[in-house]
């Protein structure tokens, strides 16, 4: 109500795996009535993640016996979108009213939405790229999938107090995204075979107990500190900032002095957190937060904490946000995606040969050869056959 209205914000959060066709549309369904006060030409913008929608112009007519004195949106038809306007994690819907007043006066100027308006999802499918650390930051994918985190286990690799308190402050992320109970949740240093096949959250100093957890993670592990056997110089997912400078890019030469440094020193001064598919069950993702001689409690605070978020990304997220000097967050993409959901296996394949174009490039030049194979092939066949009944008719 009055002048200038600030617009009904309705804010929703979606699985980031949601995947929709390209064509999809979702339907939105307001229901507004406005006193007469208010002129015909008063009109409501509809928009989602501050992208515009439609406009709903007033109705200039409506049957009605119980609400003569007021005016209505027209909402014959509803208002469509296209379903990229979504996206995994946060989301909002706007409704902007712009009334225009018949006088004055801003008491006259009010609008009320009806109990039969809705907001519609279109339909969609579950798949997604795994592993991005974006995903858990944003919306604690895929912990979240189930509120009561029952296909969930953490593991802790170590009964240090720093660990036990750093447990403490993924509990509380995980109960900020989620708004549910744990009911089910399982934490403990082993793991039966229940365990195995649940999403994993691996906290702690490396345990050689569970090496077998570390052989698909990006950064693979040993009791002796880091296998070098990745190139990380080439595998920055982000340009890296210096958060406290006003997120001025570093240079080429500033990277390679981190990689220098991180690979020459026996004992990291900083968090390693890791993305990546389980090797018990390919259906699930394994987080690991691990780091050496720091203070992990106030490094995974950090990370979590809303003023970072952002900013990380990738498979594998080297920081240091604690402590003296520059505060410094180093993403990488180290594996290659790795697929969960639902889809059937023509599904699957269908997606494979979309996403990939040197795959389609080749197979629609295998296709083709394989055509004009068959159709040489064929001709030459009804070529013998011809000369054949030529000869048979001349004998």
């Amino acid at each position: 109500s009055g002048f200038f209205a600030p617009p009904l914000e309705l804010e929703f959060k979606l699985y980031p795996d949601l995947f929709f066709q390209k064509k999809a549309k979702g339907k939105i369904f307001v229901n507004y009535i406005f006193p007469t006060a208010v002129q015909k030409e008063s009109i409501a913008n509809i928009l989602i993640n501050d992208k515009f929608v439609s406009q709903v112009s007033m109705l200039e007519e409506r049957d009605t016996q119980n609400l003569k004195e007021y005016l209505f949106l027209d909402t014959r038809t509803p208002s469509e979108y296209p379903a990229s306007l979504l996206r995994g994690g946060k989301n909002s819907l706007k409704i902007d009213m712009k009334m225009i007043p018949l006088s004055w006066n801003p008491k006259t100027l009010q609008a009320t939405i009806m109990d039969d308006s809705y907001f519609e999802i279109p339909e969609a499918r579950h798949w997604i790229g795994m592993a991005d650390l974006q995903d858990f930051t944003l919306s604690a994918f895929p912990f979240s999938i189930y509120p009561d985190l029952q296909d969930t286990h953490i593991l802790l690799t170590d009964k240090r107090v720093s660990t036990l308190e750093a447990l403490m402050q993924i509990m509380r992320f995980l109960g900020e995204n989620l708004k549910y109970p744990p009911y089910y949740l399982t934490i403990g240093d082993n793991l039966d075979e229940v365990a195995k096949n649940k999403n994993l959250i691996v906290l702690g100093e490396y345990n050689e107990k569970w090496g077998e957890i570390y052989q698909n993670a990006p950064l693979v592990l040993t009791k002796h500190g880091y296998i070098r056997d990745i190139d990380l110089s080439n595998k920055f997912a982000e340009t890296v900032e210096e958060l406290e400078e006003k997120n001025i890019d570093e240079s080429e030469e500033d990277r390679k002095q981190f990689i220098r440094l991180f690979e020459t020193t026996e004992k990291s001064e900083y968090l390693i957190t890791q993305f990546f598919q389980s090797p018990f069950n390919s259906d699930k993702t394994i987080l690991m937060f691990n780091g050496q001689d720091i203070d992990i409690k106030a490094e995974i605070k950090q990370v979590l904490d809303a003023k970072f978020r952002g900013k990380i990304k990738g498979d594998l997220v080297i920081t240091k946000l604690t402590g003296k000097g520059s505060r410094e967050i180093y993403n990488f993409d180290v594996q290659p995606p790795y697929y969960v959901g639902d889809f059937d296996t023509i599904s699957r394949v269908y997606f494979l040969i979309g996403s990939n174009p040197l795959l389609f490039v080749g197979l629609s030049v295998f296709l083709i050869i394989l055509i004009v194979y068959f159709l040489r092939k064929t001709l030459l066949l009804y070529r013998m056959r011809h000369h054949e009944s030529d000869a048979s008719a001349n004998d």
